[in-house]
């Protein structure tokens, strides 16, 4: 030993040295327990991640569903609108055509 190696001993005489490397030696099993731990924990991520794209996925799908149901009833709304104004607009043309309106229908029977 060199002079300079036995003051640094005796600076740290009563210093209990870090034996927590010596506990926990790391050889080939524990890369392999480490390896095995990370991979599972891959691959939960990965299959709570899917599970969610998944359940948006079909929430998406049930609001289109929905969409659709009210674009199509907002088209049959579209079309009894319409047809109601034809009524209407035929009601009003009765008078500027000098047509009489009609206040009971006799319908003849043929034999």
């Amino acid at each position: 030993m060199n002079k300079s190696q036995s003051e640094v001993e005796g600076m740290f005489a009563g210093v209990q040295k870090n034996k927590l490397a010596s506990r926990f030696a790391v050889g080939p099993v524990s890369m392999q327990f480490v390896t095995v731990v990370i991979l599972a924990l891959f691959s939960i991520l990965y299959l709570l991640q899917n599970n969610q794209m998944t359940t948006q996925g079909y929430q998406i799908a049930q609001l289109k569903s929905q969409q659709l149901d009210v674009l199509q009833e907002n088209e049959r709304y579209q079309v009894e609108a319409a047809r109601l104004k034809a009524l209407n607009a035929v009601k009003d043309k009765i008078g500027t055509l000098e047509m009489e309106s009609v206040e009971s229908v006799k319908y003849l029977a043929v034999k």
